[in-house]
């Protein structure tokens, strides 16, 4: 008979995803002018075996002075 093979379910930190993005943001707003870029609100959810554990939100937003702010803020579910 074989043994069952153990599984190790590790999540990364809340913040690893809303990092991971604002860095792709970031990096594409140094390579586009700033007419190329679009103000853009997304969510996402985060799932676990099913269950929604975790919902982040990514923003940029294009400031009255001409600068880009991005935001992101992520909460726990359960």
């Amino acid at each position: 008979m074989r043994a069952a093979a153990a599984h190790n379910v590790h999540l990364a930190p809340r913040w690893l995803g809303a990092v991971a993005a604002g860095v792709v943001v970031l990096a594409a707003a140094g390579l586009a002018h700033g007419d190329e870029l679009k103000p853009f609100e997304a969510s996402y959810s985060w799932s676990w075996h099913g269950a929604t554990v975790a919902v982040s939100t990514l923003k940029l937003e294009h400031a009255e002075d001409g600068s880009w702010v991005y935001s992101s803020s992520s909460a726990p579910r359960g």
